[in-house]
């Protein structure tokens, strides 16, 4: 199908025409740039760029062996995709075509089509035209694709021969075209598909219409039909070839854990498997050996590592790329996918006048192998535009789902659905999880029943094709006692945690806000100044002085540091649940603030991560907490932790922990998790606690009904920021911080003094490398910890625009822009006027008190 040959390049029909006939040949489909004069240069006619987007089907098929041997591409595919734009045979879209073209030509192409100077205040868009010339020809699901392909879905359209689409001459041109596409493709096609494979061949559509509209038409006249697959190619889309027979140690470099065997003998193909084993205990390589075999034996397309954060995404995409260099043949650049990472990826490739095809947006999740957020994988399942885009991108690939763990309800109810949903796309799908309840993996199975599924813990859960469910559990478990000792007076800890310190334990400190991880820092610091280091991380620093931090205190903590440690004087580092993921660090001592027991085990996780011959007795956490007595008469001692968490879970957590002096690790896990999240609790005896069940689950009601709602793809989707996939109460807003800014000279001064010239910017390495400078002098803060500022000046946002996004004028994403001293750390409003109550600096970060609001 793909050697069509140069004959279909033509325009196909014989010229002249019927009186009252429009010739499809005379419509065009793109203009090519702009000659000498402004004027716009024709481009490919509607049938020339229709055959190209069939063609670029067919080459993408040819990259997919697996999904093409699952059913992904039906009979007909090709000539689906090469129907998209029928629509574009309509009066209203011609004018606006032909509106740029010189006069001359303007009036001539005009004149053939019959044209008049009437204007239509409602024209509908050209792809509602494209459904509703089909909908009466085909199923109803063949005309959504073709009405959905500019990421909108449209439930109402015209009659196809009415006036607002032209009337019957327009839709007898429209009928030529496709008689004209049946010709080349055959006219063979499904009368109507499942909505999984909807979706699947919507997103190869929306993909193959881009890849198509990257040839011009000179392109097409000088090289023939095969420079529509020769894009694809350009575009990245290869099979890659992988390395057969690695073993683990062949790819790591060490030997099978227990946990990790335990994964690799349950995976025997496609299907979705659960791992649950304790922090440390090596999931993230136990599924990567997976997704080797898996893929270097014809099950999968590619690989997505999705994980709860940015950050702990960066910090994976640094192991997945060292993986991906043992186990494939050819050279294969891995993409990072999260919101802003396209900047991301053109900086650490290099390639900065030369950015890839999958570096945009939409396209990142569509590269063979990323690592990123799972929010990109949760857009293929609620209604944004082109989420159709996401699954295709998703489909037949290895995907990762990392820390499920952290989820509240609404997300939760997400991934459910998206691990049911990637089943249907020919997923393999692996789950990881430390502290995962019974309930929990029964959702995301999809299975009726929890009667089924192992009490082990650690264990592997399986669910193959056929929907067998299947478990495995770890009968020689290495357990490890934890001792947990309760501080319920915040200066006795605080004493604690430095005397640890001066006796050179390297300490590690978590709180559940900012606010609180800022205050204990600073009177750490000041009790601890000569003693010992004493660092902070949270989430209001700069990307530059995050990412210092992190480098700092990861090898610090690391395994590789430990001689020093044990040479020279502790250190203390605080922070909020950053701390909690995918950083690298081993503390010797831990305190943590109450949070959900779920939380605590991962917080447990950096307690002692690396075995060291010279550490003795046993690891130490302490808890720190109100009385139990004291929160179930008034849950409010709870402190800012109920702003962040469940007061209900938490004082569940405070319950199951609190009578605890030590933990088993891994074997306690499983039955205080069941315990804390027991839905059958009896809280009848103890009002306020009753209340607060009362409130949770009202809570979760609204978080299903809401993650129900935005899962709904009918009607008009919505831009990807106006669709959460994660919930919260709290907005945020973007804060960038500077030392000054010239407008006259273009010129802006980081907070380190380091200068960015704007208006000189004039390669894409100097304007890419002075938008990655701004991106990394940017936090979130919320909305409520930022000051009354006076609006920025339309210069400087305009100065900013074609760097980094700086929202609307008064909207709720508009970048705030805040200056700051080197000396005072105080900050300024944009025209330097110092504001109160907030200040920046490298060590503490944003701080900020809340805004008091008027009721």
């Amino acid at each position: 199908m793909i050697g069509i040959g140069m004959r279909h390049i033509g325009n196909g029909l014989k010229k002249g025409k019927a009186q009252g006939t429009i010739n499809p040949d005379d419509c065009l489909a793109k203009t090519d740039g702009f000659d000498a004069d402004g004027f716009a240069v024709p481009g490919m006619t509607v049938y020339q760029h229709c055959l190209g987007t069939g063609l670029v089907a067919c080459g993408l098929k040819a990259i997919y062996p697996y999904l093409e041997a699952k059913g992904f591409f039906p009979e007909g595919f090709q000539l689906i995709a090469a129907l998209h734009d029928v629509g574009k045979i309509y009066p209203h879209f011609q004018k606006q075509i032909i509106s740029n073209l010189p006069p001359e030509s303007r009036i001539e192409r005009s004149k053939r089509l019959g044209l008049d100077d009437k204007v239509l205040d409602t024209a509908p868009h050209h792809s509602v035209v494209s459904q509703a010339a089909l909908k009466g020809l085909m199923g109803k699901s063949i005309a959504e694709i073709e009405g959905a392909h500019h990421g909108t879905i449209t439930a109402v359209t015209p009659a196809p021969d009415s006036p607002i689409a032209g009337g019957k001459p327009w839709q007898d041109a429209r009928l030529k075209l496709v008689a004209q596409l049946e010709a080349v493709f055959g006219s063979s096609i499904p009368s109507e598909m499942p909505p999984h494979l909807v979706d699947f061949i919507l997103g190869l559509v929306i993909v193959s219409d881009w890849i198509s509209s990257s040839v011009s038409l000179s392109d097409l006249l000088k090289e023939g039909d095969s420079v529509f697959v020769e894009r694809v190619a350009r575009a990245g889309f290869h099979r890659h070839s992988y390395r057969r027979g690695l073993s683990f140690k062949d790819i790591f470099g060490f030997e099978m854990r227990p946990e990790q065997a335990l994964l690799s003998d349950m995976v025997a193909g496609p299907g979705v498997y659960v791992l649950e084993a304790g922090m440390g205990s090596g999931k993230t390589e136990a599924a990567l050996y997976c997704a080797y075999r898996i893929l270097s034996d014809g099950h999968g397309e590619g690989l997505y590592f999705a994980l709860p954060t940015a950050v702990t995404s960066r910090e994976i995409y640094k192991r997945v790329i060292p993986f991906l260099g043992r186990i494939l043949l050819d050279d294969v650049e891995a993409k990072l996918v999260f919101s802003g990472s396209t900047l991301d990826n053109i900086v650490f490739s290099g390639k900065f006048s030369e950015p890839g095809w999958f570096d945009s947006r939409k396209r990142l999740i569509l590269a063979p192998f990323g690592v990123g957020t799972i929010d990109q994988a949760l857009m293929s399942v609620i209604a944004v535009r082109h989420s159709a885009v996401r699954a295709f991108g998703l489909a037949g690939k290895v995907v990762i789902l990392d820390e499920v763990h952290s989820y509240d309800s609404y997300t939760s109810n997400l991934i459910n659905r998206l691990v049911a949903e990637l089943r249907n796309l020919g997923a393999t799908v692996i789950i990881l999880s430390a502290t995962l309840r019974t309930s929990s993996r029964q959702a995301l199975l999809g299975i009726p029943d929890a009667q089924s599924l192992s009490g082990d813990y650690p264990s592997v859960t399986a669910l193959d094709e056929s929907g067998k469910v299947s478990c495995a559990g770890l009968q020689e478990k290495s357990d490890r006692i934890v001792l947990l000792e309760h501080e319920e007076d915040y200066g006795t800890a605080i004493d604690k945690a430095i005397d640890e310190a001066s006796n050179g334990k390297y300490v590690l400190w978590i709180e559940n806000t900012v606010e609180e991880a800022q205050t204990v820092y600073r009177v750490v610091a000041a009790r601890c100044f000569a003693i010992c280091e004493v660092g902070l991380l949270h989430s209001r620093f700069t990307g530059k002085d995050r990412r210092a931090k992190e480098r700092k205190y990861v090898q610090m903590f690391g395994k590789e540091e430990w001689v020093a440690r044990l040479s020279g004087s502790g250190c203390i580092l605080i922070g909020t649940q950053v701390l909690e993921q995918s950083l690298d660090i081993d503390a010797d001592v831990l305190f943590t603030r109450l949070a959900p027991a779920d939380m605590i085990f991962q917080r447990i996780g950096r307690l002692w991560r690396h075995d060291h011959p010279e550490r003795s007795g046993k690891a130490v956490c302490h808890l720190v907490h109100p009385p139990l007595q004291s929160v179930e008469v008034d849950p409010h001692v709870l402190g800012p932790s109920a702003s962040v968490y469940e007061p209900f879970i938490l004082y569940m957590s405070l319950r199951a922990l609190g009578g605890r002096t030590e933990l088993v690790i891994p074997r306690d896990i499983r039955p205080i998790l069941e315990e804390v999240y027991d839905d059958v609790f009896d809280c009848s005896s103890m009002p306020q606690i009753k209340d607060l069940r009362m409130k949770l689950d009202e809570h979760r009601t609204k978080l299903d009904a809401l993650a129900n709602r935005v899962q709904a793809k009918s009607g008009h989707p919505l831009p990807d920021e106006h669709v959460g996939t994660r919930f919260s109460e709290l907005d945020t807003i973007k804060v960038l911080i500077l030392s000054r800014i010239d407008i006259a000279s273009g010129r802006l001064w980081l907070a380190d003094g380091s200068r960015l010239d704007l208006y000189t910017a004039d390669t894409p390495e100097s304007r890419a490398s002075i938008s990655y400078a701004l991106q990394e002098s940017m936090f979130n803060v919320p909305s409520s910890h930022i000051p009354d500022l006076p609006a920025i000046p339309s210069a400087v946002m305009q100065l900013l625009a074609d760097f980094v996004y700086v929202g609307h004028a008064g909207a709720e994403d508009s970048l705030v822009i805040m200056l700051t001293s080197q000396e005072s750390g105080r900050l300024a409003d944009v025209y330097g006027n110092e504001l109160s109550d907030v200040a920046y600096s490298p060590d503490v970060g944003y701080a900020g008190r809340k805004r008091r609001t008027n009721c």
